[in-house]
């Protein structure tokens, strides 16, 4: 998916455009699993740019994902000192998100698969005197798939078996 979302500011002395660059496409991941995830961890790179005729207080970066209608931030750049340049973002979805957890994404019965739709967004934000002026988006839409394979019984460990001899009659 290309940028999208642009919201612009303009007024006598400013204006302001914030665009992400480029193709944003996520991919989801597939795993058979017996028990529940440790974690769902989520990415995104690429590049930004904000175009602005004013000065700029800073430019955000932000990785959002998004699970039945709420949306978690899992990591987010400040940056003071530019209009433009690359991200590189990372965040654990299941501990970031309140209302995703592990058990949402396994399914109820052994041999059963659960298909999670997530959104991975990401948002550059211009600020100027503490206020959003212009912000873009791009995201997309990934599927997280879990096979749950039965119950796995294991033992080891080591044993004997002993006489004890008594003289006895």
């Amino acid at each position: 998916m290309t940028g999208v979302g642009t919201v612009a500011y303009a007024s006598r002395e400013a204006s302001a455009q914030a665009d992400v660059s480029g193709d944003f496409e996520a991919t989801g991941d597939e795993a058979t699993l017996s028990n529940a995830p440790a974690g769902l961890p989520v990415d995104a790179s690429g590049e930004w740019r904000i175009e602005t005729t004013g000065s700029l207080q800073q430019a955000t970066v932000t990785l959002q994902v998004g699970y039945e209608g709420s949306v978690a931030e899992l990591d987010e750049a400040v940056i003071f000192d530019g209009t433009s340049g690359t991200y590189d973002l990372a965040g654990d979805a299941l501990s970031a998100h309140d209302d995703l957890s592990a058990s949402d994404l396994m399914p109820a019965e052994a041999g059963g698969t659960r298909n999670t739709e997530l959104r991975v967004r990401v948002v550059v934000s211009a600020v100027r005197d503490g206020s959003i002026i212009a912000e873009a988006s791009v995201e997309d839409t990934v599927q997280v798939v879990v096979d749950k394979t039965g119950v796995e019984v294991a033992v080891g460990g080591t044993g004997s078996v002993q006489i004890d001899a008594s003289d006895g009659g």
